[in-house]
C-alpha cells in the first residue's frame, strides 16, 4: 500500500467522525489508524527489464498490524518486498526488504506526519524452508527500512533447487521481523494477504511470481552455458 493511501485512511478518519482533529491526541490517531488500516493489506507481482531484457521478478507487500513489544500498541504498515535480480555470472539470489511505517500525530501544530522505521532483524522462510544458510548481508535500504541479502553458493544447489521446486509448489514466504533489538518476532505469511488487484487471487500472484523465479533461473543457466 502507497504512503500516499496511508495518509488518506487518517483524513478518511476524520471526515467520518472516528475522531477530531480537534481533540486529538497520539492515541487517537492510533486508534483512528488502526480502525480503518488494520484491513489495509495487499500483494501484488511486478516483472522488471534491465536496458529492455527481463532481469527481475518482484513480490510488493503490505502487511498491518499493533506492536505491542516496541511502540505500545502503535498501529504500523510494513511495506516492503521480496525480489530476485538477473546478475551475469553470479549466483541466484533473493533480496528481502522491510520498511515498516507509522503515522504520527503533532497537537502543537495539528499536523500528521510519518516516520520511516528500521527494524533491528528480518529474516525470511521460504516454502517452510529457512534462509539463513544463504544469508549474504543485511543493511539498510535506500529508503530506509531493512533489507537481506540472500544468494546460493557456487558449490552449494540448495537455493537453486528450492527455487526450481516452485515449478510444482507455487512461491509462499514467512518474513520474520523485530523492531527491537534481541527482541519477539513478529511474522506473517504472504499467502494471507489480499491481492491489490481484485481480479487476482493470492494465489495466481504467487503463481506468477514462481513462473518468473523459473523463467530468471532458465536465463542464468543459458548464460553460464553461453560463456562456457
Amino acid at each position: 500500500m502507497k504512503l500516499l493511501r496511508l495518509e488518506k485512511l487518517i483524513l478518511f478518519a476524520c471526515l467520518t467522525g472516528i475522531f477530531s482533529v480537534s481533540r486529538a491526541s497520539q492515541d487517537a490517531v492510533d486508534q483512528a489508524v488502526w480502525s480503518v488500516a488494520q484491513n489495509a493489506q495487499d500483494l501484488s507481482f511486478r516483472q522488471g527489464t534491465r536496458q529492455g531484457e527481463f532481469a527481475s521478478c518482484e513480490l510488493i507487500y503490505s502487511y498491518p498490524y499493533r506492536d505491542h513489544r516496541a511502540y505500545k500498541g502503535a498501529p504500523l504498515i510494513v511495506r516492503g518486498s521480496i525480489s530476485s535480480n538477473l546478475i551475469q555470472n553470479k549466483p541466484f539470489n533473493y533480496l528481502l526488504k522491510v520498511v515498516p511505517i507509522r503515522l504520527v500525530f503533532d497537537p502543537k501544530t495539528k499536523e500528521f506526519g510519518h516516520l520511516v522505521l528500521a527494524p533491528e532483524a528480518a529474516s525470511m522462510k521460504v516454502n517452510g524452508q529457512t534462509m539463513k544458510p544463504y544469508l549474504v548481508q543485511s543493511f539498510k535500504c535506500e529508503d530506509r527500512g531493512l533489507c537481506v541479502g540472500y544468494a546460493g553458493k557456487p558449490t552449494d544447489a540448495g537455493l537453486l533447487l528450492i527455487m526450481t521446486s516452485l515449478d510444482t509448489v507455487p512461491f509462499d514466504a514467512q518474513i520474520f521481523f523485530s523492531a527491537s533489538k534481541n527482541g519477539f518476532d513478529e511474522s506473517f505469511k504472504l499467502s494471507d494477504l489480499k491481492p491489490e488487484d481484485p481480479k487476482k487471487t493470492n494465489e495466481q500472484l504467487r503463481y506468477e511470481f514462481s513462473q518468473c523465479l523459473l523463467n530468471l533461473v532458465q536465463k542464468q543457466m543459458d548464460s553460464m552455458d553461453v560463456k562456457k
